[in-house]
């Protein structure tokens, strides 16, 4: 949500190891992705391109508590027979709370149903960089709650929505600040454990070497990417790679270790501006991303925003066809309790893959310096 004078969204900056929340340093966090795709309307307009006002919010509340009828004119909004569409349960949501609290949730054509100790509700939350949302309606009591956040934390959206709907309904309030903070320390917790599995000190080097790495890849859904070699420095290398490699260096030398084969390539896509592969042994490399941010600070003008892959492994080897390239393995897909992709090659279980291309066969992003999200600046 955007509108005039919408305070700037913050977030800490980004070790995914330690307890986001708490007491740290924050920096703003810029509207982004303000440039439009061809139609010229705004990419991710959905989530994160509202423009409205707390008593539009009423009003929307208002209306959809009333079955898709504005109450104050009795005109129809919604057509009762779309909400019911989309309200009605097609499939069992896996992410419910594991909390006694709540009941098993449904998913309908973008809205969840589920209960809240005792009240039944249907709601749906937003999510981008910066910006937490939810609005949620209990169609038997006539009330509806509506929360935005402009810190980076949905778990701050979260503690805050239940506590006030234990309040609504006169309820017992539940210590969710705490709770959260147990999830926050465990999740924190189980992402250093994968973070500081240390690479050993005879790992073997790629089958073809870390040489053969370097070069042009490509993937129809995620765009196309020069992979360039940072650590050890190459004898020579493209005019993007030694580009990109002066930044890392000089912009984040934290994201760099000397004893350790790098790779790195930079894209325009929501996930990260640049993305890191630490050689751990054979063909498998961490994977680590990261958003370049401005803070206002011209003596410290960059912050990093962790995009949160330290579960994520990246594995070069054979495609399905021939060929070779790297696939992202981990936590890509999203979807719980999926099962693993299985097959012969490193293309076969791989969750995304890229496939090595002939130089100039793709255009891949090149970075032109520390900006956030540099396709967008003017």
């Amino acid at each position: 949500m955007r509108q005039a004078g919408w305070p700037t969204p913050l977030a800490g900056e980004g070790d995914p190891t330690t307890n986001p929340l708490l007491p740290g340093g924050a920096h703003p966090m810029p509207f982004w992705l303000q440039a439009g795709g061809k139609d010229g309307s705004t990419f991710a307009s959905g989530p994160g391109g509202v423009i409205s006002s707390i008593n539009d919010v009423a009003k929307w509340l208002q209306m959809l508590i009333s079955n898709g009828v504005n109450p104050a004119t009795n005109a129809t909004v919604i057509p009762a027979d779309v909400l019911e569409t989309v309200t009605t349960g097609v499939t069992v949501w896996p992410f419910t709370e594991n909390y006694p609290e709540f009941s098993a949730s449904t998913y309908g054509g973008g809205q969840y149903k589920s209960n809240y100790r005792g009240h039944d509700l249907i709601e749906h939350g937003g999510d981008v960089q910066g910006f937490h949302s939810a609005f949620t309606r209990f169609p038997f009591e006539g009330a509806g709650v509506a929360i935005l956040s402009n810190d980076d934390l949905f778990y701050i959206r979260d503690t805050i929505r239940y506590r006030v709907m234990d309040e609504l309904f006169g309820l017992e309030p539940v210590d969710w600040n705490t709770r959260y903070q147990q999830v926050a320390v465990g999740t924190a917790l189980v992402r250093a454990s994968l973070v500081n599995t240390s690479r050993a000190a005879n790992a073997k080097p790629p089958t073809g070497g870390f040489s053969s790495l370097v070069g042009n890849y490509s993937n129809l859904g995620y765009t196309s990417v020069e992979l360039c070699q940072i650590v050890p420095p190459p004898s020579s290398a493209s005019q993007a790679c030694g580009a990109l490699a002066q930044t890392l260096h000089s912009t984040f030398p934290s994201f760099i270790d000397s004893s350790i084969p790098t790779f790195a390539f930079t894209w325009d896509r929501v996930a990260a501006q640049y993305m890191k592969l630490a050689h751990f042994d054979g063909n498998v490399f961490n994977l680590t991303g990261w958003t370049g941010m401005p803070t206002g600070n011209a003596s410290s003008p960059i912050w990093a925003y962790d995009a949160g892959f330290s579960s994520t492994n990246v594995v070069f080897g054979s495609g399905s066809n021939g060929g070779s390239g790297f696939g992202f393995v981990g936590g890509v897909w999203g979807a719980q309790d999926s099962p693993d992709p299985q097959g012969k090659t490193a293309e076969d279980q791989a969750e995304v893959w890229f496939a090595k291309v002939a130089k100039g066969a793709g255009k891949p992003y090149k970075a032109t310096g520390p900006t956030y999200f540099p396709h967008l600046q003017g």
